[in-house]
């Protein structure tokens, strides 16, 4: 209905136009009358998107009075519709040249120049509007805009700054004239607009954050956290600002208590939200293993602590708690966190990939059974818990059932020759435990035939040879395995056997 009313409205409007060049005084001709009659079928079929017959028609229009720019723009439109792109162009041109002082001709025109390319152009043509009407703030913006496009970055800031003259300040312009600055390398005027719109709209605060993080980008760092402060001045409870600043002062410092520190009144208040807690802390989590300080390991723990307790409904928050006791060497209150956060939210695979190899590195093979196993209920499409659970089940003596749960990895992986490899060599130890050492030293190189260079593989080989009872080889695969990036902990233990 909107679509046809503004069609309408144009149809009126050009109606009028159409009137004006169709006479000199008040009468009309019989043969102006079947014009105007053609005119306005051509009007209807455009309307009901018949192009092919407005075309028609229009032309019959122009056919009967060559220099009607009423029919020349509508037609051109019905060719910009049918993507006939050099046709509409040739007519708006000549609409524009049968009537100039028709606006909405040449702002057909400089849309044409625009879906060409032609910014140039398209700035020329605006560049008459602005002319012609210099109070009309929206054609500076399109004026502003075309040279933008033409890359003329310093002519579009000298129309913004006109534009903000007839029409006062807005986000919008201030915002465009910073990004053009950026673009012009004026990183000084680019934030001097950034603190304009700080100035302008004191109460909004996302203006302030995308002035900070501007100061932050062009490592201003004094600058940045100024703002910061004066945000935690008007919003003392704003835990964003806090932590923005704290981050600033740990990285000033070379240190992390002050950090800290932050981080503890922010965590414990509930008008701060997770996501934001868990951004902040990102940095440090990455910082904590098992020989850093052991104060500052407290206070990582001491975090997580909090955020499961403010945010106890959230699995985030015992997922980012596993992460940190993993990190810090305390495996098995790690498994349980990760456990948590999986009871909370059973569709995050990454969450029950790392309980289950938790669980196995630290011999938890039951646990590690009942995870696998509900992991395969979630994640039926997920090598990694078929691996895990049929590791568990070999584990557990139930070499049978694990030979069943490789067998059904080597289906489902057809096309990756990697996660093939893998369970052939899985397959084939537990073929070594079912006393058919034939059948599995057979599956065995075809293994290794698959995939020999990768680390897993040549790893899972030794250890399929030390069943066989052959060290030195398995020793040698192992060696193999620690070369080519194999986990040296493990790898070494096994070597050294």
């Amino acid at each position: 209905m909107n679509f046809i009313f503004k069609q309408l409205f144009l149809i009126i409007f050009l109606l009028g136009s159409f009137l004006g060049f169709a006479q000199d005084d008040n009468r009309m001709t019989e043969y102006e009358n079947e014009t105007l009659k053609t005119f306005m079928d051509a009007g209807r079929e455009k309307i009901l998107q018949n192009y092919e017959q407005a075309v028609i028609l229009y032309k019959q229009v122009l056919k009967q009075d060559r220099k009607n720019p009423a029919a020349a723009y509508e037609l051109a439109r019905v060719y910009d519709a049918l993507d006939q792109n050099d046709e509409a162009l040739d007519l708006i041109s000549k609409a524009v040249k049968w009537d100039g002082e028709n606006v909405w001709y040449r702002l057909f025109l400089a849309d044409m120049f625009d879906k060409l390319g032609r910014f140039n152009d398209g700035a020329n043509v605006i560049n008459v509007l602005v002319t012609k009407h210099p109070t009309n703030a929206y054609y500076y913006k399109e004026l502003a805009y075309f040279y933008t496009k033409a890359n003329q970055p310093a002519k579009a800031i000298d129309v913004l700054n006109q534009q903000e003259t007839i029409g006062g300040i807005s986000a919008e312009t201030i915002r465009k004239k910073h990004t053009l600055y950026i673009g012009l390398g004026d990183n000084e005027k680019a934030a001097m607009e950034l603190e304009k719109l700080v100035k302008f709209y004191p109460n909004e605060v996302s203006y302030s954050y995308l002035l900070a993080g501007f100061y932050n980008q062009i490592n201003n760092k004094a600058k940045a956290k100024e703002v910061y402060k004066k945000i935690i001045n008007q919003y003392p409870n704003d835990g964003k600002a806090k932590l923005a600043l704290a981050n600033l002062d740990s990285k000033s410092n070379e240190g992390s208590g002050s950090m800290l520190s932050t981080l503890e009144s922010v965590f414990q208040s509930n008008e701060t939200n997770i996501d934001t807690k868990i951004k902040a802390i990102l940095p440090l989590v990455g910082k904590v293993d098992s020989k850093a300080d052991p104060k500052f390991l407290t206070d990582m723990t001491h975090l997580a602590n909090i955020l499961t307790k403010v945010h106890p409904d959230d699995p985030k928050s015992f997922a980012l708690k596993g992460d940190i006791l993993y990190n810090s060497g305390d495996s098995k209150s790690a498994l349980v966190s990760y456990q948590k956060a999986i009871d909370l939210n059973a569709k995050v695979f990454p969450v029950w990939s790392q309980a289950m190899k938790i669980a196995l590195e630290i011999g938890q093979i039951d646990d590690l059974l009942k995870i696998s196993n509900k992991a395969l209920d979630y994640f039926p499409n997920k090598p990694e818990a078929y691996f895990m659970n049929g590791i568990a089940k070999s584990q557990k003596g139930k070499h049978k059932e694990a030979l069943s749960i490789f067998q059904q990895v080597k289906l489902m992986t057809r096309r990756n020759k990697s996660i093939q490899a893998k369970a052939l060599a899985y397959i084939s130890s537990e073929y070594f435990f079912l006393n058919k050492k034939d059948k599995g030293l057979e599956i065995l190189k075809k293994a290794e035939a698959l995939d020999g260079n990768s680390p897993a593989i040549l790893e899972q080989l030794g250890d399929v040879y030390l069943l066989m009872g052959d060290k030195a080889t398995a020793r040698k695969y192992w060696k193999s395995a620690l070369e080519k990036g194999g986990n040296p902990a493990r790898l070494g233990i096994k070597i050294a056997q």
